[in-house]
C-alpha cells in the first residue's frame, strides 16, 4: 500500500454507489493517485482515465489511527478542464503539466470507497 494512489489498473467489476459515477474497470486506461496543491494547502485523491477520454477524480487517501491504516474516498465526479486525451503517457505529461504529482493508487478498488483496516502505517508512495 502507499500514501498516494498511477497507470496500475484494477480487475474490480463495476458497481457504484447511488449518484456516483460509474468507471467500468473494462474502459479503465491509467489510475494513479495524486497529490497537488491548491490556494490554500494541498490535497490527495485519484484519478482514472477512461478509454473514451473521460478523466475523473476523486478526493481521500489514507489515514493511520491506532496501529492501523484506513483508506477513505469520495465518489468519483468528472475533471471538467480535461481535454479529453486517451493517450496514457500524454495523459502523464498532461497532469504533471497542471502540478499533479502521479503515483500507484491505494488499495481502495475502482468501484468501492473504502479500504481496511491494514496493520501498520502505509508504505512510502512510489511516484512516476
Amino acid at each position: 500500500m502507499s500514501t498516494c494512489s498511477s497507470g496500475w489498473l484494477s480487475s474490480a467489476a463495476a458497481k457504484s454507489d447511488e449518484g456516483a459515477v460509474d468507471p467500468p474497470a473494462d474502459q479503465v486506461v491509467g489510475w494513479w493517485g495524486f497529490v497537488t496543491d491548491t490556494d490554500d494547502s494541498w490535497v490527495t485523491g485519484e484519478l482514472l482515465l477512461r478509454r473514451d477520454g473521460t478523466l475523473l477524480r476523486r478526493y481521500g487517501g489514507g489515514s493511520y489511527k491506532d496501529g492501523h491504516t484506513w483508506w477513505r474516498f469520495n465518489d468519483w465526479e468528472p475533471v471538467g478542464w480535461w481535454p479529453g486525451h486517451t493517450d496514457v503517457n500524454v495523459a502523464i505529461r498532461a497532469l504533471k503539466a497542471k502540478a499533479y504529482d502521479l503515483c500507484e493508487p491505494g488499495p481502495v478498488p475502482i468501484n468501492e470507497r473504502t479500504a481496511g483496516p491494514f496493520e501498520g502505517a502505509a508504505a512510502a508512495a512510489r511516484y512516476l
